[in-house]
């Protein structure tokens, strides 16, 4: 598959080697002095067609290499933008995976603490055994217990 810009770049190299390659057969033919005889002109013309077939075929070669290096280029950078992208799909799916883990254990961990009974709440503290003891006893036996 060819760059979009390959077409718009073929039209614009060859629309500079047309005018470069008119610009030398005008050249080349305002060089030559006008002659009389036939053969000279014949030999002129015939090498003026030479340059041209000659430039016409530079051209080609050239476009031929800087179409195949563009090709290549974009070749390139496609992979390059394909493999970034493979990458960031694959990254994205492993943190969605690792984040859904994560909510799967949170919401059992919710849900086991709400099946199983709880006996008391965290705020609130079971009293110890010493206050209990002193808290059901008279104040009078209290003292008695503790000169013994």
């Amino acid at each position: 598959m060819l760059h979009p810009l390959i077409p718009r770049l073929q039209e614009t190299l060859t629309r500079h080697l047309r005018l470069d390659i008119h610009k030398r057969f005008t050249q080349a033919n305002s060089a030559a002095p006008l002659q009389k005889r036939s053969s000279v002109r014949k030999t002129n013309e015939n090498w003026s067609n030479f340059s041209l077939q000659q430039s016409c075929s530079n051209l080609a070669t050239n476009l031929t290499g800087q179409e195949c290096k563009l090709e290549t280029n974009l070749t390139r950078q496609e992979c390059k933008l394909e493999t970034s992208y493979r990458k960031r799909v694959s990254q994205k799916a492993s943190n969605l995976s690792q984040a859904c883990r994560v909510k799967l254990i949170g919401n059992y961990s919710k849900n086991q603490i709400r099946i199983q009974p709880r006996i008391r709440t965290r705020d609130i503290s079971f009293p110890k055994p010493d206050v209990l003891i002193l808290a059901t006893q008279p104040f009078g036996q209290l003292d008695s217990e503790r000169r013994r």
